[in-house]
């Protein structure tokens, strides 16, 4: 369980550095600041990955993505990567976070996504590798808005 401390207490990092940078923006480059115009249902409208130089579009093999960004920064949902070799089922429970432009998320059981920034760009989520390398291309779609409960 160490490991998880530790990969914790860098995600604790990283989200307190964005806290930083994201106070000494100015106002106008927030987003309205408000995380319940946000929170809602999204659901995976681009899914790409890239193995070894082979792009495969994991939507078209049956993989989805939902996630649930509640009002109350409280997040559900699932992934599921249909991989004949490293198949992937994982409950997306956990937290996010807004800063500025851009989205975190703390999850309770480890994922890919949870190394993700999410750019918000609309009503869509758009997903950043960590390492720029576009070996991962996620887009995430606005499906509702959820009432706070």
């Amino acid at each position: 369980m160490p490991t998880m401390q530790l990969r914790r207490g860098a995600r604790l990092g990283a989200l307190m550095a964005l806290l930083v940078l994201s106070a000494t923006c100015e106002d106008d480059d927030l987003v309205s600041g408000d995380h319940r115009a946000i929170a809602g249902l999204y659901v995976a409208t681009q899914f790409v990955t890239d193995d070894d130089g082979m792009r495969i579009d994991q939507l078209a093999r049956g993989s989805t993505v939902t996630l649930s960004l509640d009002p109350s920064r409280l997040t559900s949902g699932r992934l599921v990567v249909i991989d004949p070799i490293a198949p992937v089922n994982v409950g997306l429970e956990g937290q996010w976070a807004l800063f500025v432009d851009h989205i975190v998320l703390d999850l309770a059981y480890p994922s890919i996504l949870d190394s993700l920034t999410f750019d918000v760009r609309g009503s869509t989520l758009v997903a950043q590798d960590p390492d720029g390398s576009r070996q991962l291309q996620l887009v995430l779609t606005k499906q509702s808005a959820l009432a706070r409960r």
